[in-house]
């Protein structure tokens, strides 16, 4: 009787499926590289601020690290019964999930990136979110933000940017 072997199908089935999967892969442009690096990077932001200003609202709690996604933040309602401070993190984070759509049209190089993510440092509502910290400690979150950006801004593929004289024209 005919019998089927699992092992010899499933290589057989891994060989036909594997290069058309690093086919698809590689045919991922740099454009399309930067706007995922672009939204890592705005979370990471969101990430970073939160992290911050929680850890000082609460002395006795640490934001979790589980929450380096939008949606687990969203989710999130470990604030102790302070609602004010529930919906404050929560509209902070609708707000800076909306400067993910900045960056994408129109203009896609690395000056464009660059002036997008900073703009997120100079915000009002970033400047309202942060209020709640003693200056030293706006000042370093800034600081290690704008490291964060700088970071960023040097895995940016600018492959596709226009030359100089391009962009003068």
């Amino acid at each position: 009787m005919f019998r089927i072997r699992p092992l010899p199908l499933l290589f057989l089935l891994l060989g036909l499926v594997l290069p058309l999967l690093l086919a698809a892969q590689s045919t991922i442009g740099p454009a399309a590289a930067n706007k995922r690096l672009f939204d890592r990077t705005v979370d990471e932001l969101n990430f970073r601020t939160m992290e911050t200003v929680y850890d000082k609202s609460f002395a006795r709690a640490k934001y979790p690290v589980s929450l380096r996604a939008t949606k687990a933040r969203a989710e999130f309602d470990n604030y102790f019964g302070r609602d004010d401070l529930q919906k404050l993190f929560r509209n902070y984070n609708g707000v800076s999930e909306r400067f993910k759509s900045r960056f994408g049209k129109g203009r896609t190089d690395l000056l464009e990136f660059e002036k997008q993510l900073n703009s997120l440092l100079v915000d009002r509502n970033f400047e309202f979110f942060i209020r709640v910290l003693p200056r030293d400690e706006r000042v370093a979150l800034v600081r290690t933000l704008q490291r964060s950006i700088k970071q960023s801004a040097a895995q940016f593929n600018a492959s596709q940017d226009p030359a100089p004289d391009e962009l003068a024209a």
